[in-house]
């Protein structure tokens, strides 16, 4: 297995939070890498089973809090943190016992909290008897399994991508739990249920309160919009992966899509690992590429009425992993032992 990306993957994570934010990290292990670099940020909690691990974790990181237990039996308070993030932990749990995780995961985050998480690309129980020099157990469902879990547990999946190793790969998948409209545009649109038409026009002050009907729908638009710009990035991804032969394109990955509120022109924010020449050639090619894309997207997407105009740029926020990298490596540096 090749080393895991993980400061690409919070890259994904960490800029949606506020500083200070709690995290939860689900099989942390030794702390280092993942554990380390939220806990450069935010209030970070560490759970593994094993105390050897947590014993290690809090020499390491000791800017973090951490609990040994395990997972399937964990408590804590509902609405607990603003993220929970696991890497190859849930896939060692028995299959029958992850829907009810991902159901606490669902209840531990707050309103609009954050889950991101390698799961299963293929189904798969068993043991392998010399997995870095141990007997490993594995137990994980398909990628489509995970997602219908998720959805079913009330998260809206925002992505889920291949993580290639070897001849297969697992799933890293980010996912949230649905925002709260204002209070105050709910309360607004509770009165304006209870109040009554006069026979001549609206009742004193009703416009105000189809002002914030009307602020309540735009909320729901917006929140449309953002699905489907959801929707176009995974599907622009996997068209990259599966599709596209083109092999300036090869180290492409999409970051972003911003979408305009009518759906007909999509900015698509494009990560290139390389050289400034390289990642412009990246750019020609899916531009090259776009009318296929397009196309697949027409019949990939069937509840837009059109496909919409794709614009890719390159995403210059590339720099903030090449800092989150820097910030791996003085990890690691510090404590050269800290394998793991």
């Amino acid at each position: 297995m090749g080393r895991p990306d993980y400061e690409s993957w919070l890259g994904e994570l960490v800029p949606r939070l506020k500083a200070g934010d709690t995290v939860l990290d689900l099989g942390c292990g030794c702390g280092v890498p993942a554990t380390a670099l939220l806990a450069k940020h935010f209030a970070v909690t560490g759970v593994d089973l094993s105390p050897v691990q947590i014993a290690r974790a809090q020499r390491l990181v000791s800017t973090a809090q951490f609990l040994c237990a395990d997972m399937s039996t964990l408590e804590f308070a509902a609405g607990s943190f603003a993220a929970v993030v696991s890497f190859y932990a849930i896939i060692h749990v028995p299959l029958e016992e992850q829907p009810a995780i991902f159901k606490s995961i669902h209840r531990w985050l707050r309103s609009g909290g954050y889950l991101l998480a390698t799961v299963g690309s293929t189904a798969w129980t068993g043991t392998e008897d010399d997995w870095l020099g141990a007997p490993m157990y594995w137990s994980h469902a398909d990628r489509a399994t995970y997602i219908v879990w998720l959805e079913e547990t009330g998260f809206e999946v925002l992505w889920a991508r291949l993580i290639p190793e070897g001849t297969g790969g697992h799933t890293l998948v980010f996912a949230r739990t649905p925002t709260l409209p204002s209070p105050n545009v709910s309360n607004a649109r509770l009165a304006l249920k209870r109040r009554s038409r006069g026979p001549t026009g609206p009742a004193s002050g009703e416009g105000d309160w189809l002002s914030a009907e009307a602020s309540y729908n735009e909320g729901m638009g917006t929140h449309r919009v953002e699905r489907v710009a959801a929707q176009l990035r995974e599907e622009i991804s996997q068209i990259i992966i599966r599709d596209l032969k083109d092999p300036r394109i090869g180290m492409a990955t999409i970051s972003e899509v911003k979408l305009s509120p009518d759906l007909r022109n999509a900015t698509v924010k494009v990560s290139v690992v390389g050289e400034d020449d390289a990642r412009q050639a990246a750019i020609d090619g899916l531009d090259h590429a776009k009318g296929f894309i397009r196309r697949e997207l027409g019949l990939r997407l069937s509840n837009l009425r059109f496909a919409p105009d794709l614009h890719f740029q390159l995403d210059e926020g590339v720099a903030y992993s090449v800092r989150v990298s820097q910030l791996l490596r003085e990890v690691q540096e510090g404590e050269p032992n800290a394998g793991g």
